[in-house]
């Protein structure tokens, strides 16, 4: 496991113990932690593969907000200088929009490219 993976389940286990998640999601992280990773693999590859597993269902974005904000704080943390204040909101607005369009992979990197670059 690299880095940014033992970083990016870090910090789901904090949000859903924060957040009151219960098992299903847990088992998600599993999965989605024992896939068969590159070493090479992004902050984007994880946060777009993420966004797309646990936020998207069938096209459609399924509400999951603790994934929503796992996914952030992981970029918050993990690029650059994270957006904040009026920024962060538009931020997470654009983020809702582009997942209630379905979560495309292009859509989800362009997003982060934009925020958090």
């Amino acid at each position: 496991m690299n880095r940014h993976l033992r970083k990016f389940k870090d910090i789901a286990h904090q949000v859903f113990r924060r957040h009151n998640v219960k098992r299903g999601p847990y088992d998600t992280l599993r999965d989605f932690l024992m896939e068969d990773w590159p070493a090479s693999a992004s902050v984007a590859d994880i946060a777009v593969k993420a966004l797309r597993q646990f936020c998207v269902e069938s096209g459609d974005y399924n509400a999951f907000e603790a994934g929503v904000l796992v996914v952030v704080q992981f970029l918050r943390e993990s690029c650059g200088t994270p957006p904040t204040g009026a920024e962060l909101h538009q931020c997470l607005v654009d983020l809702r929009s582009i997942l209630i369009k379905g979560g495309k992979e292009d859509a989800i990197r362009s997003w982060i490219t934009g925020y958090f670059s």
